[in-house]
């Protein structure tokens, strides 16, 4: 049987990349019941925290996974994000607002640790793995 797609959030990844117990954290969960995508967003935030000495680590981490751009269509949806949050007080950083977007594009779940501001998001689903 085919594994369903997630999207995973950036702080997925930075949890497992701190976490020394590998196996014991969500982006291994995750692995086990989902394939994996991340978005330009998420690739992004990633990437510029990349170092010399944490390059071949990353590399290894994200070479098997796809990136959902973020195009025209996925602005749009930010653009319409953004501005509800704004008319209900509840604005979030703008990287949250693009991932969402490209998650409601694609009609994918999102796994994140940031649950907080992302359930903020109308229609958006949260994968939550204990």
């Amino acid at each position: 049987m085919d594994k369903k797609t997630i999207c995973v959030d950036t702080s997925v990844f930075i949890d497992y990349f701190r976490n020394s117990a590998k196996g014991d954290t969500l982006l291994a969960k995750l692995a086990k019941e989902y394939t994996i995508v991340i978005t330009a967003v998420t690739n992004f935030e990633i990437k510029v925290g990349v170092n010399k000495t944490t390059e071949k680590f990353w590399n290894e981490v994200l070479k098997n996974i796809t990136v959902l751009p973020f195009g025209e269509v996925e602005s749009e949806l930010a653009v319409g994000i953004f501005k509800q949050l704004k008319k209900e007080n509840k604005i979030i950083g703008i990287q949250d607002i693009f991932i969402s977007a490209c998650c409601l594009r694609n009609h994918l779940p999102l796994a994140t640790l940031n649950v907080k501001h992302f359930e903020r998001i109308d229609k958006l689903k949260i994968i939550k793995i204990s």
